[in-house]
C-alpha cells in the first residue's frame, strides 16, 4: 500500500511539473499579446501596429488569397522550393569540398585562403553578380520548359535565388566538413589502406561514415542560414512569389497586419525545418546526436 502510494505522489507530482513547465512557456507569449493589445488600442493606427485580432484572423487562413499575389500556402511552398533547392545543392558541393580538404593536406593549402576569404562576404553582397550572371532565368529556363503545370513552379525559381541560397548554406557545411575529416581517427583509414582499401573505399566507407555526425552539426547550421537568406533572394527583381515577396509587397501597400503574418510564418517554418532536422539526425545518428 505505501509503495502504492509513493508511486501515486510521484507520478502526481511529475503530471504537476508538466503543466507548471507548460504554463510558464505560454506565460511570455500571453503578456506580449496583451501589451500588444493595449499598445494598439492607444494608437488606434493599424498601419504602425495593427491589433492582434486582425493579424490572428489572416493567420489562420492561410489559403486566402489577402493582397492579390497568392495564398500563404502558395508563397510558402515556393519559397520552400528555393530553400531546398539551393540548400540541397550546398550539401552536394559543400560536403565533398571539406572532407577532401578536410583529408588532403595540399588541398587544405590550395583553397582554404580563398574561401575563407569568401565565407565573409554576406549573400546579399553577392545579389549584383548574380543578376549579372543569371538575369531572370530560372530552372524552367534551364530544362527549357515554356508551358505545363511545372512551369509554374520552376519559372519561380530563379537561378539568381537558388545562388544566393547556396552560398549562405555552403560555408557552415564545408568549414563543419573539414573538421569532420580533421577528427576522424588517422588509424582507421592507415587500417584499412594497409589491408588493401581504395582511395575510393577509403573516403566512402571510412571517412564519410566516421566524419557524418559532426557534418550534421554543419548541415543543421546551413538549413538555418538558408532559410533566412531566401527573404533576401526573394528581393531580386523577378521575383513574384515567395514568403519574402510577399512581406515586401504587403509592406508597399501598408497592409502592416499581412507583414506580421508573413514574418510570423518565416520564423513558424524554420523552426519546424529545425525540428523535423534533429528528429532525423537523432533518428539516424542517435548514438552520436543530442541536438
Amino acid at each position: 500500500m505505501e509503495k502504492y502510494q509513493s508511486l501515486s505522489w510521484t507520478r502526481g507530482t511529475e503530471i504537476w511539473s508538466s503543466l507548471k513547465d507548460q504554463v510558464l512557456t505560454l506565460l511570455v507569449p500571453l503578456l506580449c499579446l496583451l501589451a500588444w493589445k493595449f499598445y494598439a488600442s492607444r494608437l488606434d493606427n493599424p498601419v504602425v501596429l495593427p491589433y492582434p485580432e486582425t493579424v490572428l484572423s489572416i493567420f489562420f487562413q492561410p489559403w486566402k488569397d489577402v493582397v492579390g499575389q497568392g495564398s500563404l500556402l502558395q508563397n510558402m511552398g515556393i519559397s520552400l522550393a528555393r530553400v531546398l533547392a539551393g540548400f540541397f545543392l550546398a550539401i552536394l558541393v559543400g560536403v565533398p569540398v571539406g572532407l577532401l580538404m578536410g583529408y588532403c593536406p595540399l588541398l587544405f593549402k590550395l583553397f582554404n585562403g580563398v574561401l575563407n576569404f569568401l565565407r565573409f562576404v554576406a549573400p546579399l553582397a553577392w545579389m549584383p553578380l548574380t543578376l549579372l550572371w543569371f538575369g531572370i532565368a530560372s530552372l524552367a529556363t534551364l530544362w527549357g520548359i515554356n508551358e505545363g503545370p511545372a512551369y509554374h513552379w520552376l519559372n519561380n525559381i530563379k537561378l539568381a535565388m537558388v545562388f544566393l541560397i547556396f552560398i549562405g548554406a555552403f560555408f557552415p557545411i564545408w568549414i563543419e566538413s573539414i573538421h569532420a575529416a580533421q577528427s576522424v581517427d588517422r588509424r582507421f583509414i592507415e587500417a584499412a589502406l594497409v589491408l588493401g582499401a581504395s582511395s575510393r573505399d577509403v573516403f566512402f566507407k571510412v571517412l564519410l561514415p566516421g566524419a557524418a555526425p559532426h557534418i550534421v552539426n554543419g548541415i543543421r547550421v546551413g538549413l538555418g542560414i538558408a532559410w533566412r537568406t531566401v527573404i533576401s533572394a526573394e528581393m531580386i527583381p523577378g521575383s513574384l512569389a515567395g514568403l519574402g515577396y510577399l512581406v515586401w509587397y504587403s509592406y508597399s501597400l501598408w497592409r502592416t497586419e499581412v507583414v506580421l503574418v508573413g514574418m510570423a510564418y518565416i520564423g513558424i517554418i524554420g523552426g519546424a525545418l529545425d525540428l523535423f532536422f534533429r528528429w532525423l539526425a537523432q533518428r539516424e545518428l542517435h548514438w552520436f546526436y543530442r541536438g
